[in-house]
């Protein structure tokens, strides 16, 4: 997934209603691909609007619980270098 992807994903998730730049291809192209992969369908009618699925709420959850990056600082050897 792109971070593009992510976004549209989780605006998918808390909003039915239509993306704020629905119609440029960067948002087209990832309704198509959240859409032909199950994690997004249309809501009700309208053709701009879209919500998750069962599978895209659980991708979301899974993002939800990633845990934050550790940067971590390493001498030339390796070595954890605790600060």
């Amino acid at each position: 997934m792109t971070p593009n992807d992510i976004e549209i994903l989780i605006h998918c998730h808390v909003s039915p209603a239509q993306h704020p730049r629905y119609g440029s291809p960067a948002v087209g192209q990832s309704l198509h691909t959240l859409e032909k992969n199950g994690l997004i369908e249309r809501y009700a009618e309208d053709k701009g609007s879209y919500i998750t699925t069962d599978r895209g709420r659980a991708h979301v959850n899974v993002l939800c619980l990633t845990p934050w990056p550790k940067q971590r600082w390493v001498d030339q050897n390796e070595k954890i270098i605790e600060i």
